[in-house]
């Protein structure tokens, strides 16, 4: 079994700035996990730290897994930004890791390309690690970690399993609170 665990991870692009503190998670080579949070929050920079591209400042990454990293396609031509990202798509499919990080991997993807994807998807047999803002997607999930405040928020379901978990949340915190 192939992991990737991350135990007591800081990270700040600037001393002043710190973009989270003290993340401990482990992905595994048989999840379909989604990371979600606000734009800018540290979802980006998270994939590339567990992809080994860039280093926390501290604590421990352990990778026990191949990994393929698959970054963000930034295409302003929907139509050839789409022919790239399918095409890179099947590249991170076709090699074989035990763990794919995908950074919005539908992203420039037209109906069939997308079809496509979801296939690929379904029929892969190691883990995903992703992160999008793409709900259909979210819904192929087995788990989705919420990145707020520098903090991760673990839900194991998939995005309706989270959307129902954030309302529960919310009920209990209004309650607390009641007139």
């Amino acid at each position: 079994m192939g992991f990737i665990s991350l135990s007591h991870i800081f990270f700040s692009y600037d001393s002043a700035i710190d973009l989270f503190a003290n993340l401990s998670v482990i992905f595994n080579d048989y999840e379909r996990v989604a990371i979600i949070g606000d734009n800018g929050c540290g979802k980006t920079t998270l994939l590339k730290i567990l992809a080994g591209e860039i280093a926390p400042v501290s604590g421990m990454v352990t990778r026990d897994a191949h990994v393929y990293y698959m970054p963000q396609i930034q295409i302003h031509d929907s139509k050839s930004g789409g022919e790239r990202q399918s095409f890179e798509l099947a590249r991170a499919f076709d090699s074989g890791a035990e763990i794919l990080l995908l950074d919005e991997p539908t992203n420039n993807l037209d109906t069939d390309a997308r079809k496509r994807f979801f296939d690929m998807l379904g029929a892969y047999p190691f883990g995903v690690v992703i992160v999008s803002h793409d709900r259909e997607l979210l819904r192929h999930m087995d788990k989705i970690i919420e990145m707020t405040n520098g903090q991760l928020h673990v839900y194991g379901g998939n995005f309706d399993f989270y959307t129902a978990q954030k309302c529960i949340e919310a009920e209990n915190l209004q309650s607390k609170y009641a007139d």
